[in-house]
């Protein structure tokens, strides 16, 4: 076992270990490509370490990714000097500024979820244009908007009983109410769509983290698996957890369930949000 150091001198024991196994990964031959998601979450050590590792000598045919939200880190300091830092290194850092879809794009996509991009019908490139408005371009707002239309029955597949051609039809009315101001409205009204006993497994885990396992989620709830299952499979039909398969904390076990369809719940022990957003809601 490592000696026990003093915080500062564990810190940079634990920079140096870090970058040692990453330059285990690199070759000319096979450069290596990291992707950090969701940067604004992170601690100040772990920026730091990333930002250590981007000084050394030895990074070297590898290519760093930071997916971050600027108006959430706009005025962090730590997150200013790291960058200062990387700035300072021989590498290049390139800054990229996704933009919102424009409403070609909207359309483009919201055809695609609907069965194709052939000649639309006005009803879906006015529903197109409805989506855009509300999401301002933001894809997974507009991706949520377009799964609660279905949910809610905003729109529909009919097929018509004498051409035997289905098509998908918008009710007007009810997208003249379909109006959010943010996708974590959107997703609060959709949590509020499932059962009161998924809802409160929802709760349970949103209070856990942004990955949690089930035998943490069953002593929390004081529920055996038979009883989660259900819930377990309403949450993910819904598109609010999504499973960690094959994770390290998957032990080897069967549980006998009387369900027809499982959704590798089997398979995952391990489960994350669908997206962050859910667990803010």
């Amino acid at each position: 076992p490592a000696a026990s150091l003093p915080p500062s001198e564990s810190l940079t024991r634990m920079n140096l270990l870090f970058t040692k196994f990453l330059v285990a990964f690199l070759d000319k031959d096979r450069p290596l490509v990291l992707f950090f998601d969701d940067v604004q979450w992170a601690d100040r050590n772990s920026i730091e370490q990333i930002a250590q590792f981007c000084m050394s000598s030895s990074c070297q045919h590898v290519v760093i990714l930071m997916a971050v939200r600027g108006e959430e880190i706009d005025n962090s300091q730590t997150w200013s000097n790291s960058i200062q830092k990387m700035q300072s290194t021989e590498h290049p850092i390139v800054k990229l500024m996704l933009q919102p879809l424009d409403p070609d794009d909207t359309f483009k996509m919201v055809s695609t979820c609907l069965g194709g991009l052939g000649q639309p019908s006005e009803q879906i490139i006015r529903f197109a244009n409805h989506i855009h408005r509300q999401s301002g371009g933001n894809p997974f707002f507009a991706i949520q908007l377009v799964q609660s239309a279905r949910e809610t029955g905003l729109i529909s597949f009919k097929i018509d009983e004498v051409t035997d051609v289905g098509q998908w039809q918008v009710d007007d009315r009810k997208m003249d109410s379909d109006q959010y101001h943010s996708v974590v409205e959107l997703i609060q009204q959709k949590i509020q769509r499932i059962s009161a006993e998924a809802q409160e497994v929802l709760s349970i885990m949103s209070c856990i983290g942004d990955t949690f396992n089930l035998e943490t989620v069953m002593t929390t709830s004081n529920q055996d698996l038979a009883g989660l299952f259900p819930n377990i499979i309403e949450l993910q039909t819904a598109g609010l957890i999504v499973p960690i398969i094959n994770s390290p904390e998957t032990p080897d076990f069967q549980v006998e369930i009387n369900l027809k369809d499982t959704m590798d719940v089997q398979k995952a022990r391990s489960y994350s949000f669908g997206h962050d957003r859910i667990q803010q809601a």
